[in-house]
């Protein structure tokens, strides 16, 4: 055990046991770790890495980036579950060596465990430090949706850098490993004017655009996409009031028609996902129901595919059909469906009375993940402060 005492006079002895290091998200991790051990006025000497296990006080790594961690899974002596995200910090005795562990299943889980020491460690207290967790997620995606008003693509939007990029890391500090950054328009009428134009419909500027504000826009999301991974979260582009594929459209003018709104949306999903590599997942709500399925697979499902299949779908449960699933999986995508979790529900995905119809549109071989999706019900990025005394009575009422 790890005596604050002991430590102060000869400092912590800390392995990495990944191979190649940390990557960026986990080393500023590691930096909060350092930091809450300067705090106590401990330094730390790192071990390098080495195939033998290095003798350590606390020893860190993933189970997807270190072959020692695979080879001590393996033999059962770290119970470390193999699902995404999961987690152990535990005091382990192995080959008569007994050090305290923080291993994780792969990257995102092992910012977890470098934010959970660290706030330990500032805590100050041993027996916390030492309190053993081996945790996996309930929720496969954990996310926080943030309304961007078109109000605020028509004046030129801006971001504040440090703003966000504190924002970002509390968020992942706090174990959400998503962010969504939902499009709003007040009609189905497309938004990618305001952010680029397409070459092959230049028909479509439907007004004119002042110098600079495309230029604006898309820097401002390609910078908070960026911030977002760089902190260790996945970043989704979400389009509320997107049209469905029906006939007539329902908007006019515009440029466009039942001629090429198709392609335009199509080439215009395709660029936006160029111009933006960090965008890890594109989420919908569509204007209308149902969702016509020759569009959905010759506009979304193309511009998909067409960027590698790297990015994902999250959709509405209560708006997608039995075949666009049949479509998506074959396709080879990502994808998951949300529940509606706002309103009487307070941002909860569900509450205990309403588990069984979770699980009837949960798909059992788990292809379809269920969304924990909780929207900021203000307008500021840090959300709302009255935000817990709605929740407190709701969960009480709910029996938790």
């Amino acid at each position: 055990m790890i005596y604050f005492g002991e430590v102060r006079r000869v400092g912590i002895r800390i392995g990495i046991l990944n191979p190649d290091g940390l990557e960026l998200c986990t080393q500023k991790a590691f930096s909060a770790l350092r930091d809450a051990f300067a705090q106590q006025n401990i330094r730390i000497q790192p071990c390098l890495y080495t195939e033998q296990l290095p003798k350590a006080d606390l020893l860190i790594g993933s189970y997807e980036k270190s072959p020692l961690i695979r080879e001590l899974v393996t033999k059962e002596e770290i119970p470390l579950a193999l699902t995404p995200e999961a987690i152990v910090i535990q005091e382990l005795t192995i080959d008569e060596h007994t050090a305290l562990w923080g291993c994780a299943f792969d990257t995102r889980g092992l910012l977890y465990v470098l934010y959970e020491l660290a706030d330990r460690i500032n805590a100050q207290s041993v027996p916390a430090l030492y309190q053993p967790v081996c945790e996996s997620p309930a929720f496969k995606r954990r996310s926080v949706l943030h309304r961007l008003p078109l109000a605020e693509l028509k004046k030129g939007w801006t971001i504040s850098p440090t703003s966000w990029r504190s924002y970002f890391e509390m968020l992942v500090k706090n174990r959400f490993n998503g962010f969504t950054l939902a499009l709003t328009a007040p009609s189905p009428a497309p938004v990618f004017p305001y952010f680029l134009s397409i070459p092959e419909h230049p028909e479509a500027n439907p007004f004119p655009i002042p110098d600079g504000l495309q230029t604006s826009n898309l820097q401002a999301l390609k910078t908070m996409a960026e911030l977002a991974v760089e902190a260790g979260l996945d970043f989704q582009l979400g389009f509320w009031n997107f049209y469905s594929g029906h006939l007539p459209l329902p908007f006019r003018g515009l440029g466009l028609d039942e001629e090429n709104i198709g392609s335009y949306l199509f080439l215009a999903l395709k660029q936006l996902l160029f111009s933006c590599p960090k965008i890890s997942g594109l989420e919908f709500k569509f204007h209308s129901l149902p969702v016509d399925f020759t569009f959905f697979q010759q506009t979304i499902v193309q511009a998909v595919q067409d960027n590698g299949n790297q990015t994902s779908l999250t959709l509405p449960a209560d708006q997608i059909s039995a075949d666009i699933l049949d479509l998506l999986s074959l396709a080879g995508i990502d994808f998951a469906l949300s529940n509606e979790g706002w309103g009487s529900k307070i941002g909860l995905p569900y509450l205990k009375d309403e588990e069984e119809k979770v699980h009837l549109w949960t798909d059992p071989e788990e292809r379809i993940a269920s969304v924990f999706q909780l929207p900021i019900p203000s307008l500021a990025p840090w959300g709302d402060p009255d935000y817990l005394c709605q929740l407190l009575p709701t969960l009480i009422n709910a029996g938790y």
